[in-house]
């Protein structure tokens, strides 16, 4: 996420406070989503899983998605305004390029597939078993324990140093609802049997911040490997801002992935904003999908560091944050730490409670 929460910057956040939103003011809300081709918000709404989704502007009425008849998912923007094609393309994993230092302790927001269950006794673990998870974004109860950058020169993996809250060590975060996602249920609702969305990119700022769904900062993103216009699904890509097409940010072996890997969750560090990966200088943080041959026996629910050299470490393993090796997060993003007043802990405490059920 490239710029600092304004409640942050304005310092007004208290530990153990109930505070009103820092959403922009409509109709323009933060934490773009894109949606994969299994769900039914695809079909049903005649959406396209390249196009990019935003929450419910401030003021809508969220829980309004395609299968009770509302208007589902909100276009942010569009998969031609980025250079993907409908109906076919697939946005497998994007971010909006991390501006905050590669050397810093993150939060971490990501999201699972629907197979996905999470440990028992998390966050996770309760929102799969009601069948919601897929489409819900979760939050890590606490820091990492060592920066990306850290964990890249020393390839060893970083932890997490919580909880700081009461409750397991992720947290639910965004339910499904606030994006009009399918089902249009609250997050104690079960959903057994029924079909769900599966949010398989997340980014935590507006790349359109004026509303005519045009994207004012650049999009690095990964496609996956049926998507017609572009064969890598290990590549990193970046399109301009406004630009209706894309370049190759930096190609698998920056990364030290294989041509028949898949990543399936981003975040990039362009430390300089030149649209291509600098060694030693850029850093991003991925997962790859289960059928990825550079797994080599590790889950695809761990998340791993680049600085583009050609090599990859271990930045996050699994169990690290509550999820199961079986597991595969398909979504990711960071927010720096900056104490108890950060904003994962101000958008919990929003509810006037330790342990979250929405934002």
């Amino acid at each position: 996420m490239r710029r600092t929460s304004p409640l942050i910057a304005a310092g007004a956040l208290i530990l153990g406070a109930t505070v009103v939103s820092a959403d922009p003011p409509p109709p323009i809300k933060p934490d773009p989503i894109s949606i994969d081709r299994c769900s039914p918000s695809i079909a049903w709404c005649g959406r396209t899983p390249a196009d990019i989704y935003g929450e419910v502007p401030a003021g809508g009425i969220v829980g309004q998605g395609c299968d009770i008849g509302g208007i589902g998912p909100i276009l942010h923007v569009p998969d031609v305004g980025y250079g993907l094609l409908p109906p076919r393309d697939n946005n497998d994993g994007h971010s909006l390029g991390e501006g905050n230092n590669p050397w810093a302790q993150f939060v971490i927001y990501f999201s699972g597939d629907r197979p996905s269950t999470g440990a028992p006794g998390t966050a996770y673990n309760w929102q799969a078993g009601l069948n919601q998870a897929a489409g819900d974004r979760f939050v890590t109860n606490g820091p990492t324990t060592a920066s990306p950058a850290a964990a890249m020169a020393a390839c060893a993996p970083a932890g997490i140093a919580g909880p700081v809250l009461a409750g397991p060590i992720n947290l639910l975060s965004v339910n499904q609802t606030r994006y009009n996602l399918v089902p249009s249920i609250p997050p104690g609702g079960n959903n057994a049997g029924r079909e769900l969305d599966n949010v398989d990119a997340l980014e935590l700022l507006p790349w359109d911040t004026n509303g005519d769904n045009v994207h004012d900062f650049p999009i690095y993103f990964t496609v996956d490997r049926t998507t017609p216009s572009w064969a890598g699904a290990s590549d990193i890509l970046f399109s301009p801002p406004a630009a209706p097409w894309f370049l190759v940010f930096a190609p698998a072996p920056q990364l030290g992935l294989a041509a028949g890997d898949n990543v399936d969750a981003l975040a990039v560090w362009d430390v300089n904003g030149n649209g291509k990966a600098d060694p030693g200088m850029d850093y991003a943080i991925f997962s790859l999908d289960p059928a990825s041959p550079s797994l080599f026996g590790r889950s695809p629910a761990d998340i791993f560091v680049t600085d583009f050299t050609g090599a990859f470490c271990l930045f996050l393993p699994t169990g690290a944050f509550g999820m199961v090796p079986r597991d595969n997060v398909d979504g990711v993003d960071v927010e720096l730490w900056t104490g108890p007043g950060s904003i994962e802990v101000w958008e919990h405490q929003q509810q006037g409670t330790p342990v979250p059920t929405d934002r």
